[in-house]
């Protein structure tokens, strides 16, 4: 113990010694920041993880155009950075992307990426670097490969390792509308946080069940336990299941399938999903400009084969009162457009969609489509606001909103 003395300069000094220390993870930040933008790479405002490297038509690296306040202090401008929209400007080539993620990072690019990538680590202590090929690499819980296909060079991202260590909970009762003791409902919802995990990750099949499965903690009866079994025994066996990522060519743009359930037979509230795609859209499908630049009449469009790459997907609960199958569809396709819109935004910064493309979505509730073309007020006056936003996104061309059949499998990829 130190002398009396000395005990109060020391403890100022631990409180110095804590700040720096609490402080250490935002620095890190800012100076990563600091030396990717000195290479050359541009941050996107819709992630702050994500760097991308661009070229013009000479291939002179394009430098970051950024407003220079926003330079010293990343984290104090991200709320500003994120609302703005990207500004239509001229397409550059992308030379590459980094991705970081705490102190992880993942990136790819061309021989000129490469070049300027080398350069931001010969300033960091850089650890383990493993290069992704057919045997798999590890980030971030997920294992990522790839492989030289005919179409080109194709990624798979999958979680089998973590599917294999799922297990069932064992346990039986004849009733099953008893409620489980206090060990099998704390099973029961660490079942529940390992199949979300790997649910809204890479397993985009098991998601609504997830999250329907997840409304039953702490008042779990013995049939939830027996779905909560199913859906595992389900994951397991499709273990193998993984995420495409393919190239893709020509026009791009984002589509988004939603679907809800108005639970009209069941205790609970109302549930929404839906799964959105960068979609290499037909040329035959284009025939009129803004919205209706979309047709999905003819038989012989109603399965088409669309390449595609998996962008985001997710199911969750309805958190307000709801009357109808039709409010909770509108529900569906506001909340549509607004993922949509974020990820269009995200893809318009890395030069992958046009400004100027609609966003699509698809609903397979007929009344939903078509109420969207007519004048009338929304008979849930409180939805009528909502359904105003999204009519007039509509006629100004933002979003395509159209039919799809329910009852038909929809294929996005080859």
């Amino acid at each position: 113990r130190p002398p009396r003395s000395t005990r109060k300069e020391s403890s100022a000094a631990s409180d110095v010694y804590k700040r720096q220390l609490c402080d250490g993870p935002r620095r890190w930040y800012v100076s990563i920041c600091n030396g990717l933008r000195k290479a050359g790479f541009r941050q996107l405002k819709g992630d702050l993880g994500v760097w991308i490297l661009e070229s013009d038509e000479k291939g002179n690296i394009v430098e970051d155009q950024t407003d220079s306040d926003l330079h010293n202090n990343p984290l104090a401008a991200a709320d500003e950075i994120l609302v703005r929209a990207p500004n239509p400007r001229k397409p550059y080539n992308v030379e590459g992307i980094v991705c970081l993620h705490v102190d992880d990072s993942i990136s790819g690019g061309t021989a000129v990426f490469k070049e300027r990538w080398d350069r931001v680590c010969k300033d960091f202590i850089v650890g383990d670097s493993e290069v992704v090929g057919s045997t798999g690499v590890p980030f971030c819980g997920k294992i990522i490969r790839a492989e030289n296909l005919p179409t080109g060079l194709n990624f798979t991202v999958g979680q089998e390792h973590y599917a294999t260590k799922l297990e069932e909970i064992k346990a039986s009762n004849s009733k099953l509308d008893q409620l489980l003791d206090e060990n099998l409902q704390k099973s029961f919802r660490q079942a529940i946080g390992r199949l979300n995990w790997i649910g809204f990750r890479t397993r985009p099949d098991i998601a609504f069940q997830v999250n329907a499965l997840s409304s039953k903690n702490g008042r779990a009866t013995f049939e939830d336990l027996d779905q909560l079994n199913k859906l595992i025994r389900k994951t397991i066996y499709n273990k193998s299941v993984r995420l495409l990522i393919q190239p893709l060519k020509g026009d791009l743009q984002v589509c988004g399938h939603t679907d809800a359930s108005f639970n009209r037979l069941v205790e609970g509230p109302a549930r929404i999903g839906g799964i959105f795609w960068l979609v290499q859209i037909p040329d035959r499908w284009r025939t009129r400009e803004k919205c209706d630049n979309l047709h999905f009449i003819s038989n012989g469009d109603a399965h088409v084969i669309c390449p595609a790459n998996p962008l985001f997907w997710r199911a969750t609960s309805v958190q307000r009162a709801i009357d109808s199958v039709l409010d909770a569809e509108l529900i569906v396709a506001q909340w549509g457009y607004n993922l949509g819109t974020y990820l269009k935004y995200m893809a318009v910064e890395m030069g992958l969609v046009k400004l100027e493309h609609p966003i699509i979505i698809l609903n397979d509730n007929n009344s939903n489509v078509s109420h969207i073309k007519s004048t009338n007020r929304h008979s849930n006056p409180r939805l009528n606001s909502l359904w105003s936003v999204l009519r007039d996104s509509y006629s100004a061309g933002r979003v395509v909103l159209r039919w799809i059949c329910g009852k038909h499998v929809i294929y996005l990829t080859p």
